[in-house]
């Protein structure tokens, strides 16, 4: 820790996370003081967060007579971030909130006469068939003996999209980050080590995307085995994801806000990883295989980005940037109160939603107000430091 300190920049970023770390857990020890809820104590506790961000956005309509824009700060960009998010749940193919939580609406959705394009834009998807030819059969088929025979450790940096935090063993995230990831020593970098592990595999992938969708650009690939993801937005991802699963298994669709459960079941499927989404329950073995740009893939080194292009990596074109989607706590607190029945208990806490998102004073709030109607949460002890999570992370891929 001393050494890394004396490096020029890197002493600034372990101090802002060290402050970061301890302001989420002074947030954590708040949560702390109440009791453990049960499934309909959480589920009120959702309700009483959302009703109270609902809130903050029918003041700001009435108080300025406009709905906040999306480039806003503070208060205002989480109301619109909120806002989008409620907007394309009410718009997609089958979800929809509770009559109690619709309610809480109507007086703000009353003042938008004409919806806005960016919330259809957002959430616009596009999906691929099965395999039709006899080339993609088989390299559907080729990838999926490279899969069974890889090995996949344990990926600690995945505890936050766990559905219980990592406490159940048997769900631990177990998976490879292939191509472009971040390194606390070296930054934005390739693992080679990895790639020539699994070369195999990462042909054999490359190919197999390559035959289904030529033209779809990648910096990484994220293959998932048996892991099932909590509701969570992707940090770091930049346009499109393609998604597809291979195995023996039963169940396992991906579930996006506003388009509700998709089949991937050895079918490709595009989305934007920006949008609030989970894995849906299954049975069986499941890899996961996601393709993905990440949005600092400008900052990686040439000689890397010319060793990924050699393994099959579709490199995505110069100039490209991502769009502002405002906090992620907004969104997924929007696209938890929407979840149908059958998924409510893969939200995951309030506590952990709100990390990083709306700050540690929006949380204290709420959990101020939810201790005193008796609805008070204690989270889960985190299983990883702040450095750790920061340490690998090459982008959103935890479908």
């Amino acid at each position: 820790m001393r050494l890394l300190q004396r490096v020029p920049k890197l002493g600034d970023k372990l101090r802002a996370w060290a402050a970061l770390k301890a302001r989420r857990i002074a947030a954590a020890a708040v949560m702390a003081r109440g009791k453990p809820l049960d499934a309909k104590g959480r589920r009120q506790q959702l309700e009483h967060v959302f009703g109270e961000e609902a809130k903050h956005l029918a003041a700001f309509a009435r108080r300025t007579g406009r709905l906040p824009s999306e480039s806003g700060t503070g208060q205002a960009g989480r109301s619109a971030a909120f806002l989008t998010t409620v907007l394309q749940g009410l718009r997609g193919s089958s979800t929809a909130y509770p009559p109690a939580l619709q309610s809480l609406l109507l007086e703000v959705l009353v003042l938008k006469k004409c919806l806005s394009s960016a919330a259809s834009k957002r959430c616009r998807q596009q999906g691929y068939c099965c395999p039709n030819t006899k080339r993609q059969r088989q390299e559907c088929d080729k990838a999926l003996v490279a899969l069974q025979v890889a090995r996949f450790p344990v990926q600690s940096t995945r505890l936050n999209v766990t559905v219980d935090d990592g406490a159940n063993a048997d769900a631990l995230p177990s998976g490879l980050s292939l191509g472009m990831n971040l390194s606390l020593r070296h930054g934005w970098t390739v693992s080679r080590t990895a790639m020539e592990r699994h070369g195999e595999l990462v042909r054999a992938l490359c190919r197999l995307i390559r035959e289904v969708n030529p033209n779809f650009q990648f910096t990484s690939i994220q293959v998932n085995k048996n892991f099932s993801t909590a509701l969570h937005c992707d940090a770091n991802n930049l346009g499109p994801s393609v998604i597809t699963c291979l195995g023996a298994f039963t169940g396992g669709a991906l579930y996006v806000h506003g388009r509700g459960e998709v089949d991937v079941k050895e079918r490709f499927y595009e989305f934007n990883g920006n949008v609030p989404h989970l894995t849906c329950p299954f049975k069986g073995e499941r890899f996961c295989v996601i393709y993905f740009s990440n949005q600092s893939y400008a900052k990686l080194p040439a000689k890397d980005a010319t060793y990924l292009k050699k393994l099959g990596f579709n490199w995505p074109s110069p100039g490209r940037s991502k769009e502002d989607y405002g906090p992620r706590a907004p969104r997924l607190l929007a696209a938890a109160a929407a979840l149908p029945p059958a998924l409510a208990d893969r939200a995951g806490p309030i506590s952990r939603m709100c990390k990083g998102g709306t700050g540690t004073k929006w949380l204290s709030e709420a959990a101020r107000n939810a201790k005193a109607a008796g609805n008070a949460k204690a989270p889960r002890k985190n299983r990883h430091t702040l450095a750790t999570t920061k340490r690998r992370r090459g982008g959103g891929r935890d479908v």
